[in-house]
């Protein structure tokens, strides 16, 4: 007695087709991967770049505002404040770094310009311009430094510095 058993299988080409479009499937997604990577990449530089000009900006505004006295040679500030520290900033071409005691932090933006104006003003007022290149665009910032109305009369008075 023979027994004629069918196995139920597939096919060669059944097996071929079903690789082929798996190999497809996982083309595409390996691809979008790839894309979504990239978005995400390129997100982070564009946030962080913000990221930097914003503390930097507030950052600035604050050692302004609560300096005392101040002083500027070439492309240096210096900001001094009443609890006797000192606050400086140096401007340099594709960073901006802040120097407060030990501490050294540092602002990864493009400097393209900047320009420091003595105003024509009843105390001592300088404007600085800050022209910086965030996100392939240019921003213009403008800081008042100003000098304190005391401290002005203790050294024309009493000769401080």
């Amino acid at each position: 007695m023979v027994m004629n058993k069918q196995l139920k299988g597939f096919t060669i080409t059944e097996a071929l087709i079903s690789m082929l479009i798996l190999s497809i499937i996982i083309s595409l997604s390996y691809l979008m991967f790839n894309v979504f990577n990239r978005q995400m990449q390129l997100f982070e530089k564009e946030n962080t770049e913000i990221l930097q000009y914003n503390l930097l900006n507030k950052t600035i505004k604050y050692d302004i505002n609560t300096a005392h006295t101040f002083s500027i040679e070439n492309n240096t500030i210096q900001l001094n404040k009443y609890d006797d520290s000192r606050v400086t900033y140096r401007l340099e071409k594709t960073l901006i770094l802040r120097q407060k005691n030990e501490s050294i932090d540092s602002f990864k933006l493009t400097v393209e310009n900047y320009k420091i104006f003595e105003l024509e003003t009843q105390n001592k007022t300088k404007r600085l311009d800050l022209d910086l290149i965030v996100l392939n665009e240019k921003i213009s910032n403008h800081y008042f430094l100003q000098e304190n109305d005391a401290d002005r009369i203790n050294k024309k008075y009493f000769n401080e510095d």
